[in-house]
C-alpha cells in the first residue's frame, strides 16, 4: 500500500490492529507494509518471548522480539544504546524520514499502535516491565509533584 498521510496510516494501523497484533513498515520506496500476526502461529518456541502471556501478546513485544531482534539482529543491549535505530514519537516525522525527507539516513520505519493503558496496567499487575520506549504518554504526568510534593514552608 502506498504511504499516505500520517492520519490515514494511523487509522489503517488501528483498524488492522483491532483483532490481533499488527505493525507496519514504511520503506524508502513510499510503500507501507502492514504485518499482522497470523492466528494459527504459536510463539512458544521464540526464546525472547518466554514469560507471562500478558507480555507475549503486546504489539511492542512482538515487534521487538520478532522483527528488531529476530530479523534485524539488533539485540537488547544495542536497543538500549539506540545502535542502528532510534525512536520517533511523531508519525508524520517518521514517515518523512522513511521517504528520505531528512538527513537521518533512514532505511525503514517501523510503526505500531499505541499500547493501551489497560495493557500497561496488566503488565504491571503481573509484576513485569514493558519493553524499552513502549510507554511514551503525552501529556506527561506531573509525577514529580505527586512523589515529591512542593511544600511552601520547606527549606531547600
Amino acid at each position: 500500500m502506498a504511504a499516505g498521510d500520517a492520519p490515514a496510516v494511523r487509522a489503517e494501523l488501528e483498524q488492522r490492529g483491532k483483532g490481533r497484533p499488527t505493525f507496519a513498515i514504511a520503506a524508502g520506496d513510499g510503500q507501507i507494509y502492514y504485518l499482522s500476526l497470523r492466528r494459527d502461529v504459536s510463539l512458544d518456541d521464540v526464546p525472547s518471548l518466554k514469560g507471562p502471556e500478558v507480555l507475549r501478546t503486546l504489539d511492542v513485544t512482538l515487534l521487538h522480539a520478532l522483527v528488531i531482534e529476530g530479523i534485524l539482529g539488533i539485540d537488547r543491549a544495542a536497543q538500549e544504546r539506540q545502535t542502528n535505530l532510534r525512536y520517533v514519537k511523531d508519525t508524520s516525522a517518521a514517515l518523512a524520514q522513511a521517504r528520505g525527507h531528512s538527513s537521518e539516513g533512514v532505511q525503514a520505519v517501523l510503526l505500531m499502535n499505541p499500547t493501551p493503558v489497560a495493557h500497561v496496567k496488566a503488565v504491571a499487575d503481573a509484576g513485569e516491565v514493558m519493553p524499552q520506549k513502549s510507554t511514551f504518554f503525552y501529556p506527561k504526568l506531573a509525577s514529580g509533584l505527586v512523589i515529591n510534593p512542593i511544600v511552601p514552608t520547606e527549606e531547600v
